[in-house]
Order: C-alpha cells, then sequence, then structure tokens
C-alpha cells in the first residue's frame, strides 16, 4: 500500500513540474513600463520601442502610441491595459504598416543563446556596458536583424529598448526590479 501511495505521489508531483515548466510567464509591460491610462497625454511621449507580432507573423518595432492607436482601432477591445499586454505577450497580432516599420523573423541561433544562457552570459555576448548599472548598448558589430533579435529578447525578460541618436545605436536599460 505505501509502495502504491509513493508512486501515486511521485506521478503526481512530475505531472505538476511539467505543467507548470510549460506555462508561459505573461509580462505585465503596462505596469513595468507606467503606461499611462488612455485619457493620459503621457502615450504618445513614451520613447521606448516595443516589438509588436503583425498578422505576417513578422515582429515590428512599434510606439507605445501605435499601440494606442490601434486600441482605439478595434471595436472589440474594451480595456487599454489588457489590450496593451495582449499585443506585448503576442496574444494579439497588430495590423501594421510594413513600409513604415523595421521588420524581422526570430533568428534561431540568438534564440537558442537566449535559452541556453544564463541573463548574465547573453547580456555579455550581445552587449556592452554602459558604464551605467543594470544599462547596456547592443553590441553595434552585429547585423542589423541580429541588433532587432538581441532586443526583441531583452524586451522580452524585462529590458526597456531606446534607440540613441546620438550613439546611433540601441541602449537597453533592465526595468525589471527581479533581475537587478
Amino acid at each position: 500500500m505505501e509502495a502504491r501511495h509513493l508512486i501515486l505521489t511521485r506521478i503526481l508531483l512530475l505531472f505538476t513540474i511539467i505543467t507548470s515548466c510549460s506555462k508561459e510567464i505573461e509580462v505585465d509591460y503596462y505596469k513595468i513600463y507606467g503606461i499611462k491610462n488612455e485619457k493620459s497625454e503621457q502615450i504618445g511621449k513614451n520613447g521606448y520601442i516595443f516589438f509588436a507580432k503583425s498578422e505576417d507573423e513578422h515582429i515590428y518595432l512599434v510606439e507605445s502610441f501605435e499601440i494606442y492607436h490601434a486600441y482605439k482601432g478595434d471595436s472589440k477591445a474594451s480595456n487599454y491595459e489588457e489590450f496593451f499586454n495582449d499585443i506585448l505577450n503576442q496574444k494579439k497580432s497588430m495590423k501594421i504598416d510594413s513600409i513604415n516599420h523595421k521588420c524581422f523573423k526570430i533568428d534561431k541561433k540568438i534564440n537558442n543563446d537566449f535559452l541556453k544562457l544564463e541573463k548574465d552570459e547573453f547580456l555579455k555576448k550581445y552587449t556592452v556596458t554602459s558604464g551605467y548599472k543594470n544599462k547596456y548598448f547592443i553590441n553595434s558589430k552585429l547585423e542589423w536583424e541580429e541588433i532587432e533579435n538581441v532586443g526583441y529578447f531583452l524586451f522580452e525578460s524585462g529590458f526597456g529598448i531606446i534607440f540613441d541618436d546620438h550613439l546611433g545605436g540601441y541602449y537597453v536599460n533592465n526595468l525589471n526590479k527581479d533581475n537587478k
């Protein structure tokens, strides 16, 4: 009887581990980026670059005001915070004009590095420190699409991405307090 109970306990434990590992973590981008409600003037002033999936399955660089305009044009959307998070967590796609936006597909090598490497190792491989704690520049020696992929994966793990006009590169800032 005890052996049967032990086996049942192990099976239940294994099932719990498998189901908990298979769930994707949803990020509350609305909270991380300090986006104000839909009536606020702050919507268009947020300087961070976001990554959204389009209807054609590409990843596009978008800004917060574009997500807001997509929300206004979506008759089914009732809550801006939920809509914003659904777009950035890629639960919803966005209609995006490909002529005016940078787009890319996921790079398998960078995706594998992101999955296999610890966050510090990934940062060391693909970024350069800026001299400030938790702030980096994506290595400008990478190809354009590699830079976009690195930005995308860092964005997915709680980093803010800003294009620095003076340096001509992407500045990455750790916004997630759990990652500091």
